[in-house]
C-alpha cells in the first residue's frame, strides 16, 4: 500500500486525487494533506480519510482548524508544508498546488528521494533545468499528472531519443479558438471562464484561453522529457480525446485516447509502474463522431509562440513569464485590464527582468520577489 502525501487538496486536482484513492482504499492510504486556508473542504476531507498531519498555510485557517480538529496534529505555514515532505512513512508526494509557489515545495519534496507525482508545471516552467538535475541528485522520481504529459511518459516509454522525430502536444484551442482576433478586446472574464471541454480553476482555465498554458506545457515537455524545442509541435485538437502524441523518424504516430478526466492520469501516476483496472468511465469510441485536427493561429494567441521564444532563451525568463502570468491573469479577473492586454503586460514584465543565463534555485525565487514587488499592482 502506497502511503501518499497531497499539497493541495481542496484544489480541482487535489479533490480529483481524493476521488481516486476513494476508489482504491486498498492500494492507497493518505498520510497528510494541505491546504490554502479553505479549511471546510479540508475539515471533510480529514473526516473520511483520517490522515495522521494536515498542514494549513494560512495561519488564521490553521487555528480555526485546530479547534475543531482535536486528534491530528495541525502543522502552520510554509514551513509545516515542508515539514510533512520529510516523514519518513511516505511513499509519494503528490504536488497539486497551484502557480509559482509550488515550486518551493517540489524543489523540497525531490530532496526526500520520494516519487513525486507532479500536478504543479510551474516547477518544470520556472527552474526545469534545476528541478531535473536535483532529481537526478537526489534520487527522486517525477511522475506527471498534466493528461498531455502523462501520455507522453507512457508513450516515450522504452523509445529511445535517436528514434523520436517529435513530440505533438494537442490543445483544445480554449473557448476562443473560433473567435476573430477583433473580437478578443471584448473578452469578459465570464466568457473566458467557460472552457469547452474542461473543468479547471479560474488561473488555468484564462490561461488555457489566452492558450499560455500549452506555451506552459511546452517548456515543460523540454525539461521532463529532454527534448529540443524545434521537436515539440502543438496541435488544436478540440474533442480533447486525443492527450499528445508522438512521431518516430520512420513516420509513425503513436497517440494516448483517454476521456477529458483528470483521474485517469492520476491514476497513471499514482499507480506507476502498476496499471489499475478503475470504474471511471471508459472511453467509447464508437460515440465519437470525429477527431478534428488544425494548426494554431500564432498571430490570435501570441503568447504560444512567445513560450518557444522564452524557452529557447532559457535562465530565469521562464519564471518571469510564469509570475507574470499570474499578475496579468489576476487583473483581467479584476477587469483592471482586457484580454488582449494580458500578452503586452506579460512581454513588458518579462522583458523588465535583468537575465541570468545559468540560474540558481535563488535567482529563481528573486526574480519572483523582484517582479512581485514591482508590478503586483
Amino acid at each position: 500500500m502506497k502511503k501518499i502525501v497531497i499539497l493541495g487538496s481542496t484544489g480541482s486536482i487535489g479533490k480529483n486525487t481524493l476521488e481516486v484513492i476513494r476508489a482504491f482504499r486498498d492500494k492507497f492510504k493518505v498520510i497528510a494533506l494541505t491546504a490554502k486556508q479553505n479549511i471546510k473542504i479540508l475539515e471533510n476531507q480529514i473526516k473520511e480519510f483520517q490522515p495522521k498531519y494536515v498542514a494549513v498555510l494560512n495561519s488564521d485557517a490553521a487555528a480555526k482548524l485546530k479547534k475543531k480538529i482535536k486528534n491530528i496534529e495541525v502543522f502552520v505555514g510554509e514551513d509545516g508544508i515542508k515539514y510533512l515532505l520529510k516523514l519518513k512513512n511516505i511513499d509519494l508526494i503528490v504536488n497539486a498546488i497551484m502557480g509559482s509557489a509550488g515550486l518551493r515545495y517540489t524543489y523540497e519534496a525531490i530532496k526526500t528521494g520520494k516519487i513525486i507525482a507532479l500536478a504543479n508545471k510551474e516547477s518544470l516552467v520556472m527552474a526545469g533545468k534545476i528541478v531535473m538535475k536535483s532529481a537526478k541528485k537526489y534520487k527522486s522520481s517525477i511522475v506527471p499528472i498534466d493528461s498531455e504529459h502523462s501520455a507522453l511518459f507512457h508513450l516515450l516509454h522504452n523509445k529511445k531519443p535517436k528514434e523520436i522525430e517529435k513530440i505533438i502536444l494537442t490543445a483544445s484551442g480554449g473557448p476562443f479558438f473560433r473567435w476573430k482576433t477583433i473580437d478578443l478586446k471584448n473578452v469578459t472574464p465570464w466568457e473566458a471562464l467557460k472552457h469547452p471541454v474542461w473543468r479547471m480553476g479560474s488561473k488555468i482555465t484564462v490561461d488555457s484561453a489566452t492558450m499560455l498554458n500549452k506555451g506552459f506545457e511546452i517548456i515543460e515537455a523540454h525539461h521532463l522529457f529532454n527534448i529540443d524545442y524545434d521537436k515539440i509541435d502543438v496541435i488544436i485538437h478540440p474533442q480533447s480525446i486525443i492527450h499528445s502524441m508522438v512521431q518516430i523518424i520512420d513516420g509513425e504516430i503513436y497517440a494516448q485516447l483517454s476521456p477529458p478526466d483528470m483521474k485517469f492520469p492520476i491514476i497513471n501516476a499514482l499507480s506507476f509502474p502498476e496499471k489499475l483496472k478503475n470504474p471511471f468511465k471508459r472511453l467509447s469510441l464508437e460515440k465519437i463522431k470525429k477527431l478534428s485536427f488544425e494548426k494554431p493561429d500564432y498571430n490570435k494567441f501570441p503568447l504560444l509562440k512567445y513560450s518557444y521564444e522564452i524557452g529557447k532563451r532559457g535562465g530565469n525568463l521562464p519564471a518571469a513569464l510564469t509570475v507574470a502570468d499570474e499578475i496579468a491573469v489576476n487583473l483581467f479577473l479584476q477587469r483592471k485590464i482586457k484580454f488582449n492586454q494580458i500578452f503586452k503586460l506579460i512581454k513588458n514584465i518579462v522583458e523588465s527582468v535583468k537575465f541570468i543565463k545559468n540560474p540558481d534555485i535563488e535567482d529563481i525565487f528573486n526574480t519572483e520577489n523582484y517582479i512581485l514587488e514591482k508590478f503586483n499592482m
